[in-house]
């Protein structure tokens, strides 16, 4: 039964992810809330020690150092797939890094096989871009997405929203129309001013949806995103857009 209760904690606080369970093990020994009883020749542990051990506070920085630690093609597909969120194809993170899909491909499954991601059902249009993954947990991407500075994520959210918005059809996925303004609401002071006025007409759109969908929040912040990238334009553009912007 002691045993019984050990496993159900660790379960609940790795969500049973064999990299955290790994990493909770080693902070168990390092805080002597495990040991192994040479006299009796089994191990020991400490039940409310392992209870409080909070491991979750120290994942970020844990695959922050990992992460920092990997070759450079991995880091750079993990840092890239960060500014994503969710999940994402193969080719999208290829054509940011203006790589192929068959080298992202690799480097994908290796990260795959290393615990940082893992493969999701895909449409088989999506298995034609390479296949779809995501992050085997928020923390693996958050860890990635903190070792980029401000203005390489700005230049990568700017990338991928460009990709997503040459990819929108709105008769074919009218859905993606959310990761396109997402992506560029991200970075709307580089957009140019051609690009602001199709981004505001985009993220109207978007709340409008959003609206329809229940999704308050994010509507007030698409009409929000709207009136910004109007507002960075000149009085023409306002007057000229006038129906956009209000």
């Amino acid at each position: 039964a002691r045993v019984e209760q050990l496993t159900e904690v660790l379960r609940r606080k790795t969500n049973g992810n064999p990299f955290f369970l790994r990493q909770m093990m080693h902070a168990m020994v390092e805080q002597d809330v495990l040991w192994f009883d040479r006299q009796r020749r089994h191990w020991q542990w400490e039940m409310l020690g392992i209870e409080e051990l909070d491991i979750d506070d120290d994942i970020v920085e844990l695959f922050a150092s990992k992460i920092a630690g990997l070759d450079a093609a991995m880091t750079g597909v993990l840092q890239v797939a960060s500014c994503v969120g969710g999940r994402f194809d193969a080719s999208l993170i290829a054509q940011a890094l203006e790589s192929s899909v068959q080298d992202v491909g690799g480097v994908l499954e290796d990260a795959t096989r290393d615990g940082f991601l893992s493969r999701v059902s895909a449409t088989a249009k999506e298995r034609e871009l390479g296949g779809v993954f995501r992050f085997l947990h928020e923390r693996i991407q958050q860890a990635a997405y903190l070792s980029l500075d401000e203005r390489e994520r700005s230049r990568w959210h700017i990338t991928l929203g460009r990709i997503l918005r040459g990819r929108y059809d709105e008769q074919e996925n009218a859905e993606r129309i959310f990761d396109v303004v997402e992506q560029l609401g991200l970075s709307i002071d580089q957009l140019e001013p051609e690009e602001r006025v199709d981004f505001a007409q985009l993220a109207t759109s978007a709340a409008q949806r959003a609206s329809a969908a229940l999704a308050p929040d994010f509507a007030a912040r698409c009409l929000e995103d709207a009136s910004t990238a109007l507002a960075l334009d000149d009085e023409q553009a306002w007057t000229a857009h006038f129906e956009l912007a209000f």
